[in-house]
């Protein structure tokens, strides 16, 4: 056996990287507009290396992201995100493309400007050392930099409001810059001292807070489908009422028509006619001017909206591509030709490829086409439309590429694309597409837990349940990889608990959870999402953040997060207990909050009219303020502090005050709220959890819970965690029927072909047709059949002292084993002539406490 130890959260100190006043770097970007957006720039530096050198590293930082090289080589790329005034550096070895004499440093840094869900507008900027034997170069006003000659720059399509901004790459501005060899051009121009400074917040840089995403190589992609499409001028025009001038590689340039007019009497072509390709903003200029413009308004219109509405006609694979369905671009050498001799009135060639399950990562395409012609890329998770969707409710998931003469190759660095299915839309007859995928880079953490019970349906839950919440897993928690990415307190805390059970790794929910907490409101709420500043909140969120830091003490023995949230967390709770009218925590009726629970009936948020006629208050608000204050007293007395008494009496009168105002004896439920219509198990399970009133209202909920015919609303895939939580507080009773749900609603999921579970059983056909079939809430599965089924569960920090309880009337034998600090607890039982055995072994110092119900089967000596 191996010695318990603790896992610590956080980096060591000694790795702070202090900019130096004099010769170290400077924070560096080229002058933009204030309210500039979108922006891709170009940096060269050269440097001399005396003598060859081993072990030289590069550190480095930006807003928004980076992608470096060193005389050719890829260095790296992906800047951790942080607020603004927290920025983190990365630290990248150099390897073998450090070399003695001249050497020359590229980077391209995207620059977001857009607050969202994922971030938060910061200082566009670059900041570099190089260190080996010392210090060798650093950003400053010797480094060079120009726009991005293939990228476009400025407004383009958003993926989503939560999200990050698509993109447009035309190839004919490349100019290999980062190559080896490379000798810049009249277009560079060198960073002036305005454009050289160094903030406060960037004097002294701490390092990314968990490890760097590897590559995890890629899915390859088989061809599903194939055929022509045609691009209907016309039916752009009349759905946006303007007319079409150009084409970019933002997408199609349209602009309003001349007032007082349905037509624009200045198009002089044809309504067929497609518009110009133009190249930079030079040449869009000059084409408005030749359309008569006349300070009409204009708007871009997204390749991938353009997508969704491409008129298709499906032919034979096998005759457009010479290759039949389902053939993989990795077994064709010579890669996947295409050459149509007649398109007819068609625009060029589609073609569908299936990833064969959900996939994260970097687009690669790899094609052999003429300068000019055009790709347009979507990607999605289903073909609920009999294509990708590419657009839907003003999301673009999609992008443009245009090509250089010749083969070429592309990485989309700057945003992880998610889904099963990859399409392309080629502008052109004759082509050959090489490569089209999507490279994962991964988090890099171990699949550790392990449970047999015999039934392939809880196998497949596992597998599936795991891949879900890895897949959902990057520089922080996500709650989907396709349509957000964003961090939530809520669904992070469901990954988390999940995540201690499967990977035994502590560091994500960690960095996940301090972003969280640093992300704290005047009002005394955290932001809705970190590291961002959007314009609502979630009050109950807030507090599951507080259960979720309990919960990392807990299950990893590690105190920094809890000991560095733990005075927070109390003023926090003490300024809501301030609060309190008539002995409850009131729903702030203001701008910006929005009192969610679940997507279930009665459960998603009031309206102005619930407040007019006297809503003030709830239970499930103040059910989840009692659990955050007993999460704070369990973390007080784990840390050996005293107080706590205020919160003790708090906790009671708030109880109390639940169960008077809300319990309903002629239904035995608790009620949501006292005009609330519709009653709900998320309800009960929150008021079992927080122990209202007295045990027999307790026991009437979950009894009534348990029903099939109870008439409560059940919840969605997000908040079911708090549903089997309560429930499992009696699992001889209730414990089958919780499991036997999860077989039925996720067997259900996989039986639909399923590779990662849902946002809402729904699928994609939910939240007007944006629903995502990967979300990381739903791999609550995992959770269940480990911390209930096989019944590991620690009592004290870091499963010092933990207990076995399993459900042994669903199963006759079961195996499995959970990651903890210093080794892993193995649990199995089996029926032996009748008799129920019980083994457990784990770590030296730990120690299990088994309940009377099972004491009878402990044959082990732990």
């Amino acid at each position: 056996m191996t010695v318990s130890v603790v896992m610590k959260a956080d980096r060591t100190t000694d790795e702070t990287w202090r900019i130096a006043d004099e010769g170290g770097a400077r924070w560096i970007f080229p002058t933009r507009p204030d309210d500039a957006v979108n922006q891709v720039v170009d940096f060269l530096h050269d440097f001399t290396c005396d003598t060859p050198a081993i072990g030289g590293e590069i550190l480095i930082s930006a807003d928004t992201d980076f992608v470096v090289w060193l005389n050719g080589h890829l260095i790296g790329h992906g800047q951790y995100c942080n607020y603004p005034d927290r920025k983190t550096y990365e630290r990248l070895p150099l390897g073998d493309a450090l070399r003695e004499g001249r050497n020359t440093l590229a980077v391209t840094v995207f620059y977001n400007g857009r607050t969202s869900s994922v971030y938060e507008r910061g200082d566009a900027g670059l900041l570099f050392e190089l260190h080996a034997n010392g210090l060798l170069a650093a950003s400053g006003t010797t480094t060079r930099c120009r726009p991005n000659a293939s990228y476009h720059s400025g407004p383009i399509a958003i993926v989503s409001g939560q999200l990050a901004y698509t993109f447009g790459y035309d190839a004919r501005g490349e100019d290999a810059f980062h190559g080896d060899g490379y000798i810049p051009r009249d277009d560079w121009d060198t960073i002036s001292e305005s454009e050289a400074t160094l903030p406060a917040d960037r004097a002294v840089l701490k390092p990314r807070p968990v490890a760097r995403l590897v590559y995890a190589g890629y899915t390859p992609c088989r061809i599903a489908a194939a055929g022509c499409f045609r691009r209907d001028i016309a039916t752009i025009e009349a759905e946006h009422d303007a007319t079409v001038i150009a084409e970019t590689a933002a997408g199609v340039v349209l602009a309003s028509h001349a007032p007082g007019s349905a037509e624009d009497p200045c198009s002089p072509r044809s309504p067929s006619a497609r518009p110009a390709l133009c190249r930079d903003a030079g040449e869009l200029g000059l084409a408005l001017g030749e359309r008569g413009l006349h300070g009409r308004e204009t708007k871009t219109v997204s390749p991938a909206w353009q997508m969704q509405h491409d008129l298709l006609t499906e032919g034979s694979a096998l005759e457009i591509t010479g290759v039949a369905t389902g053939t993989a671009l990795d077994d064709l050498p010579d890669g996947l030709r295409v050459s149509v001799a007649d398109l007819g009135d068609n625009d060029g060639v589609y073609l569908l490829f299936d990833m064969g399950r959900e996939e994260v990562g970097y687009l690669e395409l790899e094609i052999e086409a003429a300068a000019g012609t055009m790709l347009d890329m979507g990607y999605g998770e289903h073909l609920d439309d009999g294509r990708v969707r590419s657009f839907v409710g003003g999301r673009s998931f999609g992008a443009r590429y245009i090509c250089r003469e010749g083969r070429q190759q592309f990485t989309h660095h700057f945003l992880r694309w998610a889904g099963r299915y990859l399409q392309i839309h080629v502008h052109a007859a004759a082509f050959t597409l090489h490569r089209l995928t999507l490279q994962r880079r991964d988090y890099p953490v171990e699949v550790r837990g392990r449970l047999t019970t015999g039934s392939p349906l809880h196998d497949r839950l596992l597998e599936v349940g795991t891949r879900t919440l890895h897949l959902c897993m990057h520089e922080h928690y996500e709650d989907t990889p396709w349509r957000e990415q964003a961090l939530y307190a809520n669904d992070a805390r469901t990954q988390a608990l999940c995540g201690y059970y499967a990977f035994g790794e502590t560091a994500m929910p960690a960095a996940s959870f301090r972003l969280l907490g640093e992300g704290l409101r005047e009002d005394g709420f955290l932001m809705l999402t970190a590291p961002a500043r959007p314009g609502v909140t979630i009050p109950s969120f807030t507090f599951a953040w507080m259960l979720a830091v309990r919960d990392h003490y807990l299950y990893s023995g590690d105190d920094t997060l809890a000991r560095a949230f733990l005075p927070q967390i109390l003023s926090m709770l003490r300024a809501f207990l301030a609060e309190r009218r008539d002995g409850l925590l009131p729903l702030r009726q203001v701008k910006g909050i929005w009192h969610f629970y679940d997507w279930s009936a009665g459960m998603s948020g009031y309206t102005d009219d619930d407040f007019a006629q006297g809503l003030d208050v709830d239970a499930p608000l103040n059910c989840f303020l009692i659990l955050a204050l007993h999460a704070a007293q369990q973390m007080l007395a784990w840390c050996g502090e005293a107080g706590g008494d205020d919160l003790t009496a708090a906790i009671a009168e708030l109880r109390h005050g639940v169960a008077e105002r809300f319990w309903d004896p002629a239904e035995g439920v608790f009620r949501t709220h006292a005009q609330a219509q519709t009653l709900t198990e998320l309800t009960q399970a929150l008021a079992v959890l927080a122990g209202v009133g007295e045990p027999e209202m307790r026991e009437r909920a979950l009894d009534r819970m348990a029903r099939k015919d109870s008439g409560l609303a059940g919840p969605g895939l997000s908040q079911s965690f708090y549903t089997f939580e309560a429930l499992m507080t009696d699992k001889d009773r209730y414990g089958a029927g919780v499991l036997a749900g999860i077989e039925a609603t996720w067997g259900a999921m996989l039986d639909a072909g399923a590779t990662t579970f849902w946002e809402t059983i729904k699928g994609g056909s939910d939240f007007s047709n944006a629903g995502s079939l990967c979300h990381g809430w739903s791999a609550v599965p995992v959770y269940v059949l480990y911390h209930d089924l096989l019944g590991i569960r620690p009592l004290e920090p870091g499963f010092r002292t933990f207990t076995v309880e399993p459900m042994t009337n669903v199963a006759d034998t079961c195996t499995g084993r959970v990651p903890v600090p210093g080794g892993e607890i193995v649990v199995q039982w089996e029926t032996i002539d009748g008799e129920m055995k019980l083994t457990v072994d784990g770590p030296v110092g730990m120690r299990k406490v088994i309940p009377e119900s099972r004491k009878g089967m402990d044959k082990s000596d732990l």
